[in-house]
């Protein structure tokens, strides 16, 4: 009689070792499993030592265009939403972040911004996110000269723009009745406060006549410090209709952003209810008329295709659509609330999170708890899920948690039958995926290092389930194959250790005898990667082999 095992799986702790599959494991540390042998993950490589002071919560890699992968790193010690604009022609990357306590609302950035002005604790400068409407409207200097037609009567307002071109809500009206061709001096132009780079204003009036009778209609440009402009222009001469008039600027608790397609950009409300959205292609711009609520508190959000997914303290909800101001919501009926933000996670075709009992999944037509079949409530809350932040990488969700006690991450590969949940010694306060590189860099103490990209490998530790004999015997013979050597080989033989083998070669070693057993488990150690072990009774069985 012999056991053998020529396929390693993952952890399942939900079920008893006895009921595993035969590829099943009782401990996967370290493992690399993605050829169903036992391999040891790679270590981690230093890429850069941030110069801002505290544990770090959120990393993000700025200059998508460089070469360096060292440059350049914004760096928080918040929970910090960061995403770039989707504006045509930016040659800036321009980029927002919201939650950085710094501030408490959100603010936008760009290459000149983040990268000058001394130091590397990016990004260095940025600006408040949005233009706020003017505080006052303007008021009549006087109107004369001569003009012609009928008496009309127009209201007049202006608008705060930016340098970048982001323009806000216009003022309250200024209502007077004149002659087309008349003048009008416009008094109380106030400048625009502070904060948002705003270097101009724009001046608009209705116009009678028009279909609509209230559009407003631009008249003219001036800086933002003047005060006063004198309006003689003709009715005809009047350009563009105002674009901006529910242009309202961002919630100050906005958090959360997330880009999605066809320019639009969502957040949320923090502590709230709410779902925002901005205007297409224009990031600065966040009307509440295209709020969407729902019934709990929101936690945060994952997009996969077109879809955005609005993780809750109750149920989860989708929310679709291709203009904000028609978006459709779905509530899910799925009683599994997300106890983390930031273990939120788009896998490309799902997203995933965390809940009180396993990781949720949420894609197209499916919304399940994945892991209810392998993992117990009791072992995911030994990993504390309210402490868990996760990225996707080579499409796995790699999660990291801290319970208080022991600090560590898991690998968790929804699509692999054999081994979709492993766990690992490496530990990170943040992380970040970089697309353009294909690779995961972590925050790993006081530096920035890569997953899984060091030539040296971590130790792993794989344990198998128990097999079961249908009476006691004693296995006399064991081997391993392996690529390399050594490894080493522990022996368990109805829960006690029997034997600790250092294993240097394909060669078959003997067991030691003296005892009887009908519930066998294998340990093996090390950083070689295994392709089978072997248990035996006799030399010939395991010439066999």
């Amino acid at each position: 009689m012999f056991i053998v095992w020529k396929q390693f799986g993952g952890i399942a702790p939900l079920l008893d070792p006895r009921r595993l599959p035969a590829h099943g494991a009782q401990t996967a540390e370290n493992t690399d499993l993605r050829s169903a042998t036992i391999d040891a993950l790679k270590g981690t490589t230093f890429i850069w030592t941030p110069t801002k002071a505290g544990t770090k919560l959120t990393i993000y890699r700025f200059g998508e265009s460089g070469n360096d992968e060292s440059l350049y790193w914004f760096t928080w010690t918040d929970d910090v939403d960061v995403v770039r604009c989707q504006i045509s022609g930016d040659t800036t990357e321009r980029t927002l972040f919201a939650g950085d306590s710094a501030y408490n609302h959100p603010r936008w950035t760009n290459a000149t911004l983040a990268l000058t002005g001394g130091g590397t604790d990016y990004p260095i400068a940025s600006y408040r996110l949005g233009v706020p409407a003017p505080t006052s409207a303007p008021t009549n200097g006087g109107v004369g000269g001569t003009g012609s037609g009928t008496t009309e009567t127009r209201a007049y307002v202006y608008c705060h723009v930016t340098v970048e071109g982001d323009v806000g809500q216009p003022s309250d009206p200024l209502e007077v009745s004149m002659e087309d061709g008349q003048s009008i001096t416009l008094n109380g132009l106030v400048a625009g406060p502070a904060g948002y780079n705003i270097n101009r204003k724009w001046i608009y009036r209705t116009l009678t006549g028009l279909s609509s009778g209230t559009n407003y209609q631009f008249v003219a440009e001036i800086a933002d410090g003047t005060t006063t402009y004198v309006d003689s222009i003709l009715n005809v001469d009047l350009d563009e209709t105002m674009f901006s008039l529910e242009y309202e600027v961002p919630d100050v608790n906005l958090v959360g952003l997330v880009n999605l397609p066809n320019g639009m950009m969502a957040g949320f409300i923090d502590g709230g209810i709410d779902v925002c959205f901005c205007v297409p292609y224009k990031p600065y711009a966040w009307p509440s008329a295209f709020r969407q609520v729902v019934d709990y508190p929101i936690v945060g959000l994952g997009v996969f295709g077109e879809t955005l997914v609005v993780c809750t303290r109750g149920q989860p909800y989708v929310m679709f659509g291709t203009d904000p101001n028609a978006i459709s919501v779905k509530k899910l009926e799925l009683a599994q609330a997300c106890v983390s933000k930031r273990s939120i996670v788009n896998m490309g075709d799902a997203v995933l999170y965390a809940s009180p009992d396993g990781i949720v999944r949420v894609g197209p037509g499916l919304t399940d708890l994945i892991t209810g079949q392998i993992i117990s409530k009791e072992f995911w809350t030994s990993l504390a899920p309210e402490s868990i932040h996760a990225y996707c990488y080579d499409g796995k969700y790699i999660g990291f948690y801290d319970n208080g006690t022991t600090e560590g991450s898991f690998v968790f590969d929804p699509a692999d039958p054999l081994a979709p949940f492993a766990m690992c010694t490496v530990t990170a306060t943040a992380g970040y995926r970089d697309l353009v590189r294909d690779a995961l860099y972590l925050a790993v103490s006081t530096e920035i290092k890569q997953w899984e990209d060091n030539a040296t490998k971590l130790s792993y530790t794989w344990k198998s389930r128990i097999s079961e004999t249908p009476k006691p015997i004693n296995f006399g013979w064991g081997k391993v194959e392996a690529n390399a050597y050594p490894v080493t080989l522990k022996l368990y033989a109805n829960g006690s250790l029997k034997h600790t083998q250092s294993v240097a070669s394909k060669k078959a070693f003997r067991l030691p005898s003296g005892y009887i057993a009908d519930a066998w488990e294998v340990q093996i150690e090390g950083s070689n990667e295994v392709t089978a072990v072997y248990l035996a009774q006799s030399d010939e069985e395991i010439k066999g082999t």
